[in-house]
């Protein structure tokens, strides 16, 4: 419908319903005017009404008075003929009352609810309403309330009536009769006003043709000759500052006319760049229709990358170079065209064939009406190859680092974890595969700050601020752990450093083995060092302690004392008291020589009851006569043991520095010398050493002669004692033992030329010829096609002090051809210890030629743990002296329990020597104890033996 005919109907609608309301609006002033009309008539006959109440008040005595219900019909016929006197027709009159004295006068219920409106509101005088007659008439009917006053009220009482009542008066005009006036006025209403509508329609239909329906055709014409492209035909006039509606339409009309024309300008001069930048561009790029994968448009990149011409591109669907299969590029191609995709990793083939893989970015865009996918492809297979490179190396180097059981981390400038190994992620509590994007000291300490350096060391600010790794120790606390952290610096190819790497060594276990180690140190000096019954120097300090005072003496030009105590009959005491009796005697005796004693000398109790006291600096034997008078004093008084008085003797021998000799070995022999010929006298007395007392010194002279012809000549031998593991008794190696077989006095036990050997000097030969006996023996079964197992053997102090050990060695190994593996040299602590630099040297040389080296006697000499971490070592032996006592006795125990502890905590096997009892195997196996050698499993056997029972098995 065209806006001329809606404008119409609209008009044509307005006039219809204005007429309509008008002639309605006049119908009811009508009506209005009507009815009041008719209530004032009714209201005229009321008042006639009441003329004839005045009437019966004036009469009074009338038997034609008007009583309610009763006479009323003979005073409406009066009433009547009197209104009909004033020409009045076609009406009716009643009078009513809710409890009439005639039930006639009742009325109908319609008439009833009108009185009813007068008992519900008192204020209520009158009312009016139309109503239906019976016959469909139209009635007026109006009500009245009828008063009676008291004069009435008694007039009726005086003629006997006592039936008067307030009533209703209802009149009932007809409506009918004024309809024929009503109607006329009413048509002559509706032809006035519709004439002027009429006209006012008309003239409004004409002004709207002439000032809008014209002008907007003109617009219509305009508008359709714009949407074909002509910006030619002509606008209607109009005003720029008007504020006609039609002329601010027709000024916005002209408006966007010369913008879509510049709009379109620019559009199709986009067009033509947008043509070029397609065609020309150096990426490859193509239109594909998405509904059947053809290809609409490419440009000469795409022909150039795909080797096709463009005529045979456009020939070809994208479905035939994606390597993809037809359903899932129809896929990726619906999921671009709504916008769920617009980035892809494929594989496109070549017109040669090749396979390349391209990144695919693509987008909707509208080209002639359709709905295509603009596609940029780039060649990336160099990047994906160079990708699946670093994957590999990457993937190897994690494989690497996760072989590694340290934890490992590296760690960004941002503190950020980028990398760990399977041990890392275990130590930052990482679930999973894929690593979380946490910060170390999140992960690692649990904080939310950075360290602050003071009380936590970072890591990462030291390397970004030095540039050098670094080593710092950290405990973390959520995994009760202490850490040593090798931190290094992470850089790129340029050298710049961007992060660094944290290699996590769990050093928890040798913290604590070398907390474990120092407090063993600390109680292994102590019981070695320390008699644990008296709290005083044993043998191993007094040695040390003497040696000291000797070396004073000489500087200072001075004597020192030895005397060497023993208590008289004190076995006695132990047999008869018991031992914890004799116990507390040794201790009452060790206060009393320490309280008889000036400051700066040594009591030592070197076992039993055998004590040893160093006398320092003293001018010569007078004052040592004086100290040891005061002892043997103090010792004669009596001892209270449980209320027993022990009387106690000793017996005491002295040696003299200078005098005697210089050499502490020989002062303690010496005084032990004097000591038994103080017994020999009778005890409680004390007796300087003299030569004449030395019986065995020329026993030592023959002995000496003697043996330097054994080691010449064909009187040595070797037993081998077998060495077993503790875990399946296997034989894993021996020691070589040597003998001396006298010619004349038959075997001469290893105790007596031992010591001979070491005062004299004869050691070192004997320990040369010792080596290259077993050498030659170990060859031997080399050659005789045995399982040859390790053999060691031991090494003096001299020999590793003189130059030329190591020539010794090699030419022993060499002219033997004996691998080094079969060979272990045992070597003592003080071998070691008194030249400890050099010891150190030829310990590595040792060990670099591929030979053994084990502590001999461990637990005798003074060695410190921080010095044995230097020594290039593979065992400990633990001497028989501490194995003997096993498990009986706990100083025993303690000392060999700390042995094997600080053994396993330095990475050492441990050995025991001497172990004759199931017992004491017990006892070295739940303390962790590698080997053992002794009785219990064999005795020393000769070459032939020992080949016969162990090495052909």
């Amino acid at each position: 419908m065209s806006i001329r005919s809606q404008f119409f109907l609209v008009l044509v609608t307005v006039f219809v319903v204005s007429l309509g309301l008008t002639l309605f609006w006049f119908n009811r002033q009508v009506n209005e005017n009507i009815e009041g009309k008719l209530v004032s008539e009714a209201r005229g006959i009321c008042v006639l009404l009441k003329a004839s109440q005045l009437e019966c008040q004036s009469s009074q005595t009338s038997s034609q008075a008007i009583l309610a219900g009763r006479h009323l019909p003979q005073s409406l016929q009066q009433i009547s003929a009197n209104l009909s006197k004033l020409g009045q027709r076609n009406f009716s009159i009643k009078y009513l009352s809710m409890n009439p004295l005639n039930p006639q006068n009742s009325g109908s219920t319609r008439e009833r609810q009108i009185f009813s409106q007068f008992q519900v509101n008192h204020d209520l005088d009158e009312v009016s309403k139309l109503i239906i007659a019976a016959d469909g008439s139209e009635l007026l009917r109006y009500a009245q309330v009828v008063h009676f006053d008291e004069n009435c009220r008694t007039c009726h009482q005086r003629v006997g009536s006592d039936d008067l009542v307030d009533a209703v008066m209802m009149v009932d005009l007809p409506f009918n009769r004024i309809s024929a006036e009503k109607q006329t006025k009413i048509i002559n209403l509706a032809l006035i006003t519709g004439s002027g509508y009429l006209i006012a329609f008309f003239g409004l239909a004409a002004l709207l043709n002439a000032t809008v329906l014209r002008r907007l055709d003109r617009l219509t014409n305009a508008a359709q000759a714009l949407t074909q492209g002509d910006y030619s035909e002509a606008l209607p006039e109009y005003f720029g500052e008007s504020r006609n509606q039609i002329d601010k339409l027709t000024g916005l009309f002209a408006t966007m006319q010369r913008a879509i024309e510049k709009r379109e300008s620019d559009l199709e001069k986009k067009h033509r760049q947008a043509y070029s930048m397609f065609h020309d561009h150096k990426s490859v790029m193509l239109l594909i229709n998405p509904d059947d994968h053809s290809i609409v448009d490419v440009n000469q990149a795409a022909e150039q990358f795909y080797g096709f011409t463009m005529r045979e591109l456009l020939q070809q669907k994208i479905s035939d170079i994606n390597l993809l299969p037809v359903d899932q590029v129809s896929a990726e191609l619906r999921d671009c065209m709504l916008g769920m995709k617009n980035y892809m990793q494929l594989t496109h083939r070549l017109s040669s064939g090749e396979i390349r893989d391209v990144e695919v970015r693509s987008c909707p865009v509208e080209v002639d009406d359709t709905t295509c996918l603009f596609t940029i492809v780039h060649d990336i297979t160099e990047q994906k190859r160079a990708e699946v490179k670093v994957h590999t190396e990457h993937k190897f180097f994690q494989t690497v680092i996760d072989g590694i059981v340290d934890p490992i981390l590296v760690l960004g400038l941002n503190y950020k974890i980028k990398v760990a190994n399977i041990a890392g992620k275990k130590l930052i509590g990482q679930v999973g595969e894929l690593l979380e994007d946490r910060y170390c000291y999140e992960a690692l300490m649990g904080k939310n700050l950075l360290c602050d350096g003071v009380n936590d060391s970072c890591p990462l600010k030291v390397v970004l601020s030095t540039g050098k790794a670094t080593t710092t120790i950290r405990h973390f606390d959520k995994v009760n752990k202490s850490y040593e952290i090798l931190a290094s610096p992470y850089v790129d190819d340029e050298g710049n450093v961007i992060g660094v790497i944290e290699c996590f060594r769990d050093i928890t276990q040798r913290l604590n083995v070398e907390k474990v180690l120092v407090e063993n140190e600390r109680k292994i000096h102590d019981l070695i060092h320390y008699d644990p019954l008296t709290q005083l120097p044993n043998r191993t300090a007094l040695n040390d302690r003497l040696s000291q005072a000797i070396y004073w003496a000489k500087h200072q030009n001075r004597h020192v004392g030895l005397l060497c105590l023993d208590l008289d009959r004190f076995k006695k005491i132990n047999d008869t008291l018991g031992h914890q009796a004799g116990d507390q005697v040794l201790q009452v005796i060790s206060r009393r020589l320490q309280d008889s004693l000036r400051t700066g000398d040594t009591v030592s109790r070197v076992g039993g009851d055998d004590f040893f006291i160093v006398l320092e600096s003293i001018d010569d034997g007078k004052n040592i006569d004086i100290v040891v008078k005061n002892i043997l004093s103090a010792l004669k008084k009596s001892i209270d043991i449980d209320g027993q008085k022990i009387n106690i003797t000793a017996s005491v021998g002295v040696a003299i520095f200078p005098t005697h000799s210089d050499s502490p070995a020989d002062l303690m022999k010496f005084a032990d010398i004097a000591m038994y010929s103080a017994k020999k006298q009778g005890g409680d007395i004390a007796v300087h050493y003299h030569d004449t007392m030395d019986e065995r010194a020329s026993e030592f002279l023959v002995m000496e002669a003697e043996l330097k012809q054994a080691i010449s000549g064909d009187e040595l031998y070797l037993h081998y004692q077998p060495q077993f593991d503790l875990k399946d008794n296997s034989l894993v190696g021996m020691e070589a033992l040597v003998r001396w077989r006298h010619p004349i006095k038959g075997t001469v036990p290893p105790g007596d030329f031992i010591f001979l050997a070491e005062e004299t000097g004869l050691i070192q030969p004997l320990g040369e010829w010792v080596l290259r006996e077993a050498c030659r023996q170990i060859s031997q079964w080399i050659a005789d096609g045995v399982n040859v197992v390790p053999v060691a053997v031991n090494v003096s102090s001299l020999q590793m002090q003189k130059e030329g050990f190591i020539d010794v060695l090699d030419d022993a190994l060499s002219t033997s051809k004996v691998p080094a593996e079969f060979l272990e040299l045992e070597i003592t602590e003080s071998t070691i210890m008194n030249r400890l630099d050099s010891s150190v040297a030829t310990l590595q040389a040792i060990r670099q030629r591929g030979l053994m080296v084990a502590i001999d006697d461990f637990g005798t000499g003074y060695s410190s743990l921080s010095y044995l971490k230097r020594f290039p070592l593979s065992k400990l032996k633990i001497d028989r002296s501490f194995v003997s006592d096993l498990p009986a006795d706990d100083n025993d125990a303690s000392i060999v329990t700390a042995i094997i502890s600080m053994s396993q905590g330095l990475g050492l096997k441990v050995i025991a020597e001497g172990v004759e009892t199931d017992e004491q195997k017990q006892f070295l196996i739940d303390q962790g104890c590698d080997q053992v050698q002794g009785f219990l499993y064999s005795r020393p056997l000769g070459a032939d033996e020992i080949k016969e029972t162990y090495l052909l098995s």
